[in-house]
């Protein structure tokens, strides 16, 4: 009931401004309380200096009493902590932190206008529409004057492309060549057009020597695409006024087809493929993971699912709404972030102090939704070893030091961090490591599997794959074990906001006519492609069903899912142009 009353109330501004209140009387109370006791403290001891002995022995009393005091009032917020750890480590998610980190003036501020300008309701992930809805596209009629080109100007609703094509004569005799222009507008008022690819068709009557497709990655609201050819009559044609468009989809794949008729019965035919934004990019994400969460949790009930990147999606307000920042810490296991305190320019490099701050807060907030925490840094030098593990003790996360960004190797864990006990449950889990390519330095698949029977980690995050084969069932039950005796999770690897060239779903002729569910290749990792993750193509792919990727890894008796390239809505926020 607590957790449940926590969820909602630490959304709320006026609950808030109450935690807020009581936040800073306790700050006052642990700042007045330990002077006023040190300064009576001097006075007794002054009063005992002066004193008689039997007078110093009933004051020494006194002094020892408040000492007490003040310690009990320091060590407070230690031993709340404490009982805090006891139940999460018995399963039971608090909210508590949530709320002190959203005690404060901005966010209480921010919170305020949305509940002036929204209406209070719960907060339902964004699903895409499979199905194209009530496009009504109406041409224009305007008369003809003579001698005017054929302009074809489409006037409809604002939520629909503006398609017109216009030729600069209104008929051609056989060898006669014309111009052709098809323009086409995003009229939606909020949404890009992402993927937005136009291509001609002609009749056999008509050819052209330019090229009749063009392609824009993101067409913004309002924003026009133009697409200039010349062609050439093999006889006489003549080209009618009317023409029609009609739209149908490819499940979130938007297609709309004009039609310009031809003397003869024939067409010029364009085609307008194109994928819709979504409102926010951040809650597209959420929705997809809510829904790989629904899909495994109905399989396996004890599938545990394990985030990387996004982790603004984890600070309320911070890219997305409080209340979308809760689905998603209710659909989630754990929370895996890369960089904290040293690798995000490489191996032994120190993590921007500012990067630092915003990522501890992530992770104190996944902390407080009941969250398990990992941290993954990049060292290899004594040095930074030690600061990574200070640091990631104070944050109460679990940390891997990694000596390469390639993730190949497997190194010993020292004795002094081995857990002997069995890991059921992932709050159980107090180390880890992550091996992601290991073809670079196991010779071969025995060799690998072997290194990893003969460890001790609590969790390892591994592919479903070794040098391009699949592992098998019992590969992965044969790494339940560790060599203590002790049970431990497999997590299996699932890029969720990139293509991979090497995957099983991969087709040869994506490098030549990419599908429109794919955007452009990831200059940093070559042969990883960005996906316009919330269409329905690509959820086929990664959860469709039992053959679907993580439907595989299921199959593959994997406890859970280490869920990489989470941040890919920021790409299509701020980098595809």
């Amino acid at each position: 009931m607590l957790m449940l009353f926590l969820d909602g109330a630490c959304q709320s501004s006026g609950f808030l401004k109450i935690v807020y209140f009581v936040l800073n009387l306790v700050n006052i109370v642990f700042f007045i309380v330990p002077v006023g006791l040190i300064v009576m403290i001097s006075v007794d001891f002054v009063k005992n200096v002066l004193a008689d002995l039997d007078t110093m022995s009933k004051n020494l009393k006194v002094t020892i009493r408040r000492i007490l005091y003040c310690v009990v009032v320091f060590f407070i917020p230690t031993i709340v902590n404490i009982f805090v750890g006891i139940l999460s480590d018995a399963g039971i998610k608090l909210g508590y932190a949530e709320c002190i980190a959203n005690a404060k003036i901005d966010i209480i501020k921010d919170l305020e206008k949305s509940e002036k300008l929204k209406k209070k309701e719960t907060y339902v992930p964004e699903t895409p529409k499979d199905k194209v809805s009530n496009r009504k596209i109406v041409n224009s009629k305007k008369k003809k004057k003579k001698n005017e080109s054929i302009d074809d100007s489409d006037s409809q609703n604002d939520s629909t492309p503006v398609i017109s094509i216009k030729i600069d004569k209104s008929s051609l005799s056989s060898g006669g060549s014309a111009n052709v222009v098809v323009k086409v507008k995003n009229a939606n008022k909020k949404k890009d057009f992402l993927n937005a690819k136009v291509a001609v068709s002609l009749p056999d009557s008509l050819t052209t020597s330019g090229k009749i497709s063009k392609k824009v990655n993101k067409l913004s609201p309002g924003k026009k695409m133009t697409l200039s050819f010349k062609i050439k009559a093999n006889k006489k044609v003549k080209f009618e006024k009317s023409a029609n468009i009609k739209d149908s989809n490819e499940g979130s794949i938007s297609i709309y087809k004009l039609k310009k008729p031809v003397s003869g019965g024939d067409n010029i035919t364009v085609t307008l493929k194109e994928v819709t934004a979504p409102d926010n990019y951040g809650d597209s994400m959420i929705s997809l993971l809510s829904s790989m969460n629904s899909f495994a949790k109905s399989r396996n009930s004890h599938f545990a699912m394990i985030t990387n990147g996004g982790y603004e999606l984890y600070i309320p307000g911070k890219v997305v709404s409080s209340n979308a920042t809760n689905s998603l810490m209710s659909s989630m296991d754990g929370m895996l972030v890369e960089d904290v305190f040293y690798g995000e320019d490489g191996e032994n490099s120190k993590t921007d102090s500012g990067d630092t701050k915003i990522m501890k807060k992530a992770i104190k907030s996944a902390q407080g939704g009941g969250l398990k925490t990992f941290v993954l840094d990049y060292c290899n030098r004594d040095s930074c070893k030690s600061k990574i593990k200070k640091g990631a003790k104070a944050l109460g996360a679990a940390y891997y030091v990694a000596p390469s960004k390639e993730l190949e190797v497997l190194p010993k864990l020292a004795s002094s961090r081995v857990n002997s006990g069995d890991c059921n449950k992932l709050s159980q889990v107090k180390n880890f490591a992550i091996v992601l390519n290991p073809d670079i330095d196991y010779s071969s698949k025995s060799s690998y599997l072997s290194a990893i029977k003969k460890s001790n980690y609590d969790l390892i995050f591994i592919d479903m794959y070794f040098s391009g084969n699949k592992l098998s069932k019992s590969d992965v039950s044969s790494l339940k074990k560790k060599a203590n005796g002790g049970r431990r999770y497999i997590c299996g690897y699932v890029s969720v906001g990139e293509a991979e060239d090497y995957r099983y779903y991969w087709k040869s002729s994506y490098k030549k006519s990419q599908p429109l569910w794919m955007a452009t290749e990831n200059k940093e990792w070559e042969g990883n492609y960005k996906v316009l993750y919330w269409t329905k193509q690509w959820k086929d792919i990664l959860y469709g069903g039992d053959n679907s990727y993580f439907g595989q890894i299921l199959d593959l008796g994997f406890d859970c899912s280490y869920l990489d390239v989470i941040d890919a809505y920021e790409f299509f926020k701020n980098d595809y142009k």
